[in-house]
């Protein structure tokens, strides 16, 4: 929100209900199949926010990002996979990439230990993902990853910027040095809380997003 009221965008922020989400710690469901189709399920539910925002705030339709950490991070990737034709780039923070699984088994393997694909195949799953995907040439994405991640495993970022280096896009991959799948703050700034998920590494990542994407 400091980013928001400093840069002057808007923010939707969806919020997973814990009685949708198998481990009842607030997860989008990014591996169920009728939860990461175009039109479908929670990706229905999130681009309909989307919509509602960018016509109550009169937003430049170009400037439609989204970011995520951990499970929002997977989110994130496919919400952009499925509307490219509405979102311009993309940020994501210990996340992974789009379609890595299909069922809980396979997330957690998609998690823990990583799944590894060539280029193509992540960017095919981009390109059947929507009508659209000629229109992310050129867009920008970020990801962040701690390399000594044990959730969400630093392989995932590297698959992820393949998937999207392979549609086109212009990917920056930069990892940093926490152990923890933490989302990393910069209190001395200002730049984030201290909670349960955060770790104070100096840098303020949210903001390293923001001019990178071009929200400022």
């Amino acid at each position: 929100l400091q980013m928001a009221d400093e840069y002057k965008f808007s923010i939707v922020a969806p919020e997973q209900k814990i009685e949708n989400d198998f481990y009842e710690i607030g997860c989008f469901n990014f591996y169920k199949p009728e939860d990461f189709a175009r039109d479908q399920g929670e990706t229905k539910s999130v681009k309909s926010m989307i919509d509602h925002m960018v016509t109550l705030d009169s937003i430049d339709e170009s400037k439609v990002f989204v970011t995520g950490f951990s499970a929002g991070g997977i989110f994130s990737a496919t919400l952009y996979a499925n509307y490219p034709d509405i979102i311009n780039g993309m940020g994501v923070v210990s996340g992974g990439p789009y379609h890595c699984a299909t069922d809980l088994i396979s997330a957690s393997t998609c998690n823990l230990v990583g799944v590894n694909k060539s280029p193509t195949t992540w960017g095919d799953y981009v390109r059947n993902a929507s009508d659209f995907s000629e229109l992310i040439e050129g867009d920008k994405v970020i990801i962040f990853h701690g390399k000594g991640d044990g959730w969400i495993v630093y392989m995932n970022a590297e698959e992820l910027q393949q998937q999207w280096e392979n549609v086109g896009a212009d990917v920056y991959l930069e990892t940093f040095s926490s152990g923890e799948h933490l989302f990393p703050i910069d209190t001395l700034s200002g730049c984030g809380e201290p909670f349960d998920r955060t770790e104070d590494i100096g840098r303020c990542i949210v903001r390293e997003i923001v001019l990178y994407l071009g929200m400022d």
